[in-house]
């Protein structure tokens, strides 16, 4: 069944065309990816699909009993509004049902009002309450807070207390509270952590509506889509499968119309040919002819090709000694709060290292102590002799915002011209772009630009804190093969799992305030999670006495697995009995006589409401018990969830 349709849209903005004859078809489940060059009009299209902008030609179908949800479409909350409150109020409609049968309940109580009517609103609404799952907004609100990383001791925080990112993280919360037939997601995984992005797929994977996810996170769009519409040169291809199956079916796609494109453009040679040797002359008529079938000719377009960067060996400029960073017993806190303590590490030459850890954790402030930009508050951190750090974040690019990028380049890294053309190339920076302005360039630009004098430069310690913010996927690629080609050494951050896997040789875990020390990228990491059967805390080198903390934490984690299930089986025998109750009380309820005795229906109401109340507590603490049953099932590595 089509949920959404667009046909024929265009739209141009700031008197540049964006679309052009777009269509497209999502059904009922599809869960599909937009993905294309930053610029090339994701947004747009998702705003035109959601009416937040008007297209100049086609039209948007929307199918019946659709709801569309897109983050856009969220009305603004006040910042003196808690989190929480802002959250439930994505099941308005479901807390109006709760207070409006609390009003039944007292107006049929008290005996007010023609009872029939009342019982009989109340049993409709009391269907389309238990239908919707009322009783679990609560949980699904703390689920989907958890699940996105704001735990329960920032419920009460105001949003004028909150980070861009937190802002972030709380809306996309909001829409996926509402749960719409329809989601229209941009970017969600900004400012989420692996931990949250993980669950967002997990979650996506669960749901039962439809999704269309603009995103550049290829690992993501591999675990979650069954379909990819690419949008490139203002117009929209489709392909059936997750992102790994369209980037072999987009590259076939492409050869094949290029084949066709260069086949029929030697035609049309031969045929132009043709027609000027014998324009005039004997076989004129003929010629005349062929003019005519060849401006009947259906022109094959020439397929849009990717500049893909010549594979570069990007030397170092000076050797640094085999030691490169040490750190010894070092420990940070930071705002009152312990990120890490007696931290030891060797980093040696030409290593390339991933941190890896929740927001918050200490990633970034472990790559300013060893940049020097702040100090430990016990330990030391040393550089090996012959190492100059380089040190890249969103925020400290370090430009020349009055020169063009082409001076920026020659200046800051002694090249000529021609080898400043040709590194800004490898970062996508072609044509007259190379004499644009530093200053007139979007965040993004900034960023990719900051990264190439990184690498160019003297440097031969790259410090990378999320290098792929801002970047599209070809410009994730370009990075990808810049650094593969660096011979210093490379410690990074970021949440881009793909781009980790291709990068990093070594993966350091924040884990209760220590590292652990995996020698692989982030891949490895997770299978040597899953064959230990732990989370990060338990994956800890097998010392002896490590072994046997291990087997006593697996103890206490099948006692506490046993008693949870010895809880949830007598939650689900109470919840069965007062089931049986409310259906018995609605049943009696529902009998027109019983009102004749206004005291007994006045106790049988009483008990009622009692008995929902109860419900709705033991239907909460079921949920949280299954919930923590699961994760210590997901620890001990069991096998029979």
């Amino acid at each position: 069944m089509i949920v959404l349709q667009a046909a024929g849209l265009g739209k141009i903005l700031a008197g540049r065309p964006i679309l052009d004859n777009i269509n497209m078809i999502l059904e009922a489940g599809d869960k599909a990816g937009l993905v294309g060059a930053n610029g090339s009009g994701k947004t747009t299209l998702l705003k035109c699909l959601s009416g937040q902008l008007e297209p100049e030609q086609g039209h948007v179908m929307l199918g019946r009993h659709q709801q569309l949800g897109y983050l856009e479409q969220l009305p603004p909350r006040d910042a003196g509004e808690t989190v929480w409150n802002v959250v439930m109020e994505s099941f308005s409609d479901l807390l109006d049902i709760r207070q409006r049968l609390s009003e039944l309940e007292q107006a049929i109580s008290s005996g007010n009002g023609d009872v029939d009517v009342l019982l009989k609103q109340y049993s409709q609404l009391q269907d389309e309450y238990h239908d919707r799952n009322g009783y679990a907004c609560e949980t699904m609100a703390r689920r989907i807070l958890a699940g996105l990383g704001i735990d329960p001791s920032q419920y009460d925080l105001r949003l004028g207390m909150l980070s861009g990112g937190q802002k972030t993280r709380l809306d996309l919360a909001r829409l996926l509270a509402l749960s719409p037939s329809i989601l229209l997601l941009d970017e969600p995984t900004n400012h989420l952590d692996i931990d949250a992005v993980e669950w967002l797929e997990d979650y996506l994977n669960d749901y039962s509506g439809t999704v269309l996810v603009v995103s550049h996170d290829r690992r993501f769009l591999d675990r979650v889509v069954n379909r990819i519409f690419e949008l490139r040169d203002r117009r929209l291809r489709s392909f059936a499968g997750n992102y790994s199956a369209y980037t072999v079916k987009a590259k076939a796609q492409d050869q094949a119309q290029l084949k066709a494109y260069e086949k029929q453009q030697e035609q049309i040679r031969q045929t132009e040919a043709y027609i000027e040797r014998y324009r005039s002359g004997i076989k004129a008529r003929q010629a005349r002819g062929r003019q005519s079938q060849l401006n009947r000719l259906q022109r094959v377009e020439k397929p849009v090709q990717e500049m893909r960067p010549h594979k570069w060996k990007m030397h170092s400029r000076q050797a640094s000694s085999e030691m490169v960073v040490e750190l010894q017993q070092v420990s940070k806190d930071y705002d009152g709060k312990d990120l890490f303590s007696g931290v030891d590490l060797l980093i040696r030459r030409g290593e390339r290292v991933a941190l890896f850890g929740p927001n918050g954790c200490g990633k970034t402030t472990l790559l300013k102590l060893i940049s020097a930009d702040v100090t430990p508050d016990q330990g030391t951190v040393r550089l090996g002799s012959g190492v100059e750090p380089g040190y890249f974040a969103q925020g400290y690019e370090n430009l020349a915002e009055q020169r063009t990028l082409l001076e920026e380049m020659v200046y800051s890294c002694d090249l000529n011209l021609q080898e400043a053309r040709d590194k800004l190339a490898l970062m996508h920076f072609r044509g007259e772009t190379v004499n644009q302005r530093v200053g007139d360039l979007s965040g993004g630009e900034k960023g990719r630009l900051a990264i190439l004098k990184l690498i160019c430069s003297e440097a031969n310690l790259l410090l990378l804190d999320e290098p792929t913010n801002h970047l599209d996927i070809s410009g994730r690629e370009a990075l990808e093969e810049m650094l593969e080609g660096y011979e210093g050494t490379i410690i990074l951050v970021s949440h881009d799992r793909y781009f980790i896997d291709r990068i990093a040789e070594r993966t350091l875990v924040f884990a209760n305030g220590s590292l652990i020390d995996y020698p692989g990228n982030y891949s490895y990491y997770r299978e040597k999670l899953f064959q230990q059967g732990g989370t990060t805390q338990q994956c800890q080198p097998a010392t002896a006495s490590s072994q046997q903390q291990f087997r006593m934490q697996q103890k206490e984690l099948q006692r506490n697995r046993r008693r949870l299930e010895r809880r949830l089986v007598e939650l689900e025998e109470a919840i069965e009995g007062l089931e049986q109750r409310q259906s018995e009380l609605a049943e009696i309820l529902a009998d027109p006589e019983i009102y004749q005795d206004q005291g007994q229906t006045a106790l049988y109401i009483k008990e009622l409401e009692e008995t929902q109340k109860t419900l709705l507590s033991y239907y909460q603490e079921w949920t949280t018990a299954q919930e923590s049953w699961e994760e210590l099932a997901d620890i001990g590595g069991d096998n029979n969830k």
